[in-house]
This record gives structure tokens, sequence and C-alpha cells, in this order.
């Protein structure tokens, strides 16, 4: 296996690697086998990529000049009778879902979102079978649901590294995202990616099993983050209800409803002027947002006030880039990097340079201004811009780890929460408390439009129930997941009470951290009844399996798929279907013993 990997060169975004198939001693690397044991996977293959010879990188890699953008080795073999395999998301919104032979990933064309996700760098075969997955993969057949293999990669904070499938084709390739490294900081000997994937489809390991085994060793601990060892958590987020129209009478009427089960009451996106000035609030809030105004009140309701930032990002239309405009993270061209279009925020926002020792020092005075008011839980949103080009020598996981683990580190040694959003999933694994892990919920199952542009980072319901799926082998061990709110209100909605019942379970099952944004002083009927199962249904703190299920639409293609998973023993089906909505819930579970 080994004598046949080749590695191949790839220039920006291009789909094809430049001419010739050089072999790895060319680029001064090894693959070496590696028991696979070791790291907790019997029955699996590990490889391991060394550099012998930093010269010899540094050399291919000048040869190619600066337009060198990745590297791609393989191919390997996949296990006999793979007929589907999981895309695993490049950041925390992107829709991380299961794909066939005949199925593909289709790239992001829809105007605002098109550089949240992994469009910007990375192309897409969008060929049937083809498609990649960052970080992690869960593969399996048909015929035998209950037989999987678990593929997964660490490139530690330098390289990001997906894997390539074809599944018609029977193999799969390594690709390393190389743009910006600076060579000269590679050393003889050091060990730059390890890789671990399954020889066979096997019954007695899990999703949850094999993920968890694998982030403890790729972290070297579990459950230890910044700021000791965070619980589950419920509570109350103003987002998904009012969005950025939150007044301060409106925050009180639902503190004052809050029920004594919440433990965090987060102000979310709204309160401030625009987005970069998070001390300049809008006119409603100019007053109470202060250690004796709402911020002492929630003390005294017993929670512990939560805020929304964005501290990564400013809006065009905010003073900060015209009074500190050496802010601004620029390209090798000098122009600013654009990092997104948001109308609510008066167009474009672009990135803040997160290596700036200016910008870390205005961050960190105005964290330490929320904390000395009684903010005791930072949401951080939009954390994707420090690594959306790279720059500085370092590659875009580089610098994205680099921001995430200062500003991780910045709210830990205030003693304080941390819940991490829209970051690059890997970038915040070990350095926050908790972390989003699918996209925001809508309040419809799914929007046609954003749909149609194949944005994988969309506001949806049904993507969300699919990450919290997908992507539970993460709780407990590189952080607390998020799974978004619950909807819980039956008017204001386009969700059924079916999909508002689904949600809740799926997300109170499988994550640990769980808001509700409705209005607590106007719940009615179902609304309170699903307040009372969100309080009384237990999470599982261990997955036995998770099973996809498919329906196939007579094409061949996968129409949709559903999850089950085992609970000593327990199955249960979660119906979330790929086009339109579900036609059955069959995931309904009351009060139960977590192990």
């Amino acid at each position: 296996m080994l004598e046949q990997v080749e590695i191949q060169a790839f220039l920006g975004r291009s789909r094809e690697p430049e001419a010739g198939s050089p072999a790895l001693e060319a680029w001064g690397l090894v693959l070496e086998k590696a028991p696979a044991e070791e790291f907790g996977f019997v029955g699996s293959s590990r490889v391991v990529l060394r550099l012998v010879s930093a010269e010899k990188w540094r050399a291919a890699a000048a040869r190619l000049g600066p337009g060198l953008s990745r590297l791609r080795w393989g191919s390997f073999s996949l296990p006999d009778g793979v007929d589907w395999a999981l895309a695993q998301g490049w950041q925390c919104w992107s829709e991380s879902p299961v794909v066939s032979r005949t199925g593909s990933l289709q790239e992001d064309r829809h105007r605002e979102r098109w550089c949240y996700g992994d469009t910007v760098f990375y192309p897409y075969e969008e060929k049937p079978g083809c498609f990649h997955s960052w970080f992690t993969s869960l593969c399996g057949s048909f015929s035998q649901p209950e037989e999987q293999g678990f593929f997964a990669i660490n490139g530690g904070e330098r390289f990001a590294c997906c894997f390539v499938f074809d599944l018609q084709a029977g193999h799969f390739f390594i690709d390393m995202d190389v743009e910006g490294l600076d060579g000269s900081r590679l050393s003889d000997g050091e060990t730059l990616v390890d890789v671990v994937f399954p020889k066979e489809l096997r019954s007695d390991r899990s999703l949850q099993q094999e993920g968890h085994n694998w982030v403890v060793r790729m972290l070297g601990h579990s459950t230890d983050r910044l700021t000791g060892r965070p619980s589950p958590t419920l509570g109350y987020t103003s987002w998904y209800h009012h969005y950025h129209a939150i007044t301060e009478n409106l925050l009180l009427k639902n503190l004052e409803a809050c029920p004594d089960f919440f433990r965090v009451f987060q102000i979310d996106d709204g309160y401030q002027k625009s987005i970069g000035e998070w001390l300049d609030y809008q006119k409603d809030f100019a007053a109470q947002l202060s250690p004796e105004g709402l911020m002492a009140k929630i003390h005294e309701r017993g929670c512990v006030p939560g805020l929304w930032l964005a501290p990564f990002v400013a809006s065009e239309s905010s003073a900060l880039l015209e009074r500190s405009p050496e802010f601004v993270l620029h390209d090798a061209a000098g122009e600013p990097v654009r990092c997104g279009t948001n109308d609510n925020w008066g167009g474009h926002f672009y990135a803040l340079d997160t290596e700036s020792q200016a910008f870390r020092k205005w961050l960190e005075e105005t964290v330490d201004v929320w904390c000395s008011r009684g903010v005791g839980f930072f949401k951080c949103d939009f954390l994707y811009a420090a690594g959306v080009i790279p720059g500085g020598g370092f590659t875009r996981l580089e610098r994205a780890c680099r921001a995430h683990r200062y500003l991780g580190g910045l709210i830990a040694a205030r003693g304080r929460s941390f819940l991490s959003c829209g970051a690059i999933l890997e970038q915040a694994f070990g350095s926050c408390d908790y972390a989003r892990v699918g996209a925001d919920v809508a309040v419809f199952w799914e929007d046609p439009d954003e749909s149609y542009h194949h944005s994988r980072e969309r506001v949806s319901t049904r993507s969300c129930i699919t990450n919290t799926i997908t992507r539970s082998f993460l709780n407990g061990s590189a952080f607390l997941n998020d799974g978004d709110v619950t909807v819980l209100r039956g008017h204001d909605t386009g969700l059924t009470l079916e999909e508002r019942r689904q949600l809740l379970h799926v997300n109170r099952a499988l994550s640990d951290l769980q808001f509700v944004s409705c209005d607590l002083f106007d719940l009615r009927g179902e609304g309170k009844d699903l307040l009372g199962k969100l309080e009384q249904t237990e999470r599982f703190s261990h997955i036995d399996a998770i099973i996809p299920r498919f329906d196939h639409d007579g094409s061949g293609r996968v129409g949709g798929w559903a999850v089950g998973y085992e609970v000593r023993g327990r199955l249960a089906d979660i119906n979330a279907p790929a086009r339109g909505k579900p036609k059955s819930l069959a995931f309904e579970l009351g009060p139960c013993e977590s192990h």
C-alpha cells in the first residue's frame, strides 16, 4: 500500500494537480505505518506522514511558487461494500450530511454566505460519489447498516486536512491545506499528519466511541477545557424570535418569566450600535447594560448574564474601521478582506487582523469592560473570520487556532464561560467550554432559496438536527456541544408541533447546551408543554451506536435519511428528510437514566 502512495500539488482552487505525480521522497516526506491499537482503533489502519528533510520541502514548494495551496496524497482503498460516507463540514455551521455513491456536494453560490465555509478556497467536485470530509468521516453500507468504519485526521493546528472520497472507484485521498505556510518553521523529523481509517466495516464500534477516542488522543485529555469542567446548561437567548428588535423591556419581561432551572440569560445581537462597536449601544440600552442595570437583575434572578459578541469582524458602517483602520486584515494585494454580507448589519463586514497586538489590546479591554459589568458567559460568533485567508507565514487553520486560543485564554483567565460559534470546527477543539455544532435554527424547516444556492452554512432547522447527530461524538471530549435553540412557541413560526418536538428531543438528548428564545411570558398550551419536556428530558451521556437509515426516491439517490442511536439497547429513529418536511415523528423520549 505505502509503496503506491504519491503526492500531488495544487495551485489555487484548481481541481487539476500540477503536471506529474512525484514520489513523497521528492518533498522530503515519508509515510509510515503505525499501530492503530495505540489510539484504541482495533481493526483499523494508521499511517503517519513524517518530514525527514525540511530542505527538500522548501525546495519543492519554491519550485511551485507562492500559488501552492494544497497537497494530496494517496490513494487508499475503502473497505469492501461502502455505499455512503459522512461529509464533515468545514466550520460549525456547515451541514455535515451523509452522501451516497450517487450523491454529491455542490459549491455554495449564495450571495451572502459564499465565504462562510470552504468554498472560498476548496473546489467542489460535484460528481456522483466524489466529495470531501474535513478531519473525520464515517462510512457504511446500505445492506448492513450497523456495520461502519471511522476515519480521522490529526494535522495539529497547522494543517487542515480532509478525506477526498471516490465511492464509485472505492478509494480515497488525503488533502492538506498548506497555503501560506512558512516552510522555514518546519523541522526534520516532524510528524505532519496522523491518519486512522478502517480496514473493514465492523459492527462492534460506533461513531461515538471511535470519535471520542480520537479527540481525547488528539488533545491529550478529555473534558479538561480552559475554565475547568463546564456543566450541561439550559437557558434563554434573545435571538430566534425578535432577532435584532430587542429592547430592555422585552428582556425584563422574559427574565421575570424565566423558569428556575434556567442557568444562563444571554443578550444576543441587537444591543450594540454596530458590529465592532461593542461598548456603544442602541439607545434603549444606553443606561441598562451596566452593573446596576439589567446585568444586576439577571444575577438577582439566579442566572448568569450572557452576552453576544462577534469580536473578529466589523461592519463597513462601524466607527471602529474609521477610528482604527490598522485593525483590518488585508490580503496579499493590500485589499481589506471581506468575510460576509449581512443587510441587517448595513452591508459587507470585514475580517480583523487577529495577529495585530493593537487589536488584541483592544479586544482585551473590551472583554474586561464587560466582565466588570457582570457578564459571566460570552457567546463569541463569526470566529471563522480569523482563518478566512492565510497570512504572516501561517496557514488559515493556524491563524484561526491562534486567534481562538487567545480569545479563549482571555475569557478563561477571568473565570467566565466561553461559547464558540461560527468557528472552524478544529479551531474550537480544546479552547472553549461550549461550541455550536450546527446551523442556526430557523422559524421554518428549510428555506427553499438558501437550499437552491447550496449553502452549507444556511439557516436551517433540518441541517441543525443533522449536525447535532453527526457531531454528537464531540460532546464531552472536545467541548460541550451547543445544539442551538429549541422553538417552543406555536405562533410566529412556520415549524409544526411535530418538528418542534423533534428539535427539542434531538438537541436535548445529544447536546449539553440548550437555549430557548421564545417569549417565556407568552407561552401557551403546547409551548408550555414543550417547556416542561425540556426540563424532564435527560441527555444521554453515552451513545452506543449511531446508525444512518436511508430512504430512496427511486433514482438511486438518497431521498432522505434518519439516524437511530442505541442507549442500553434502545433504538430511536430521527426522521430528517433531505427534501420536504418530516412525514412522521418516531423519536419520543421521556426521562431516561444517563450513564
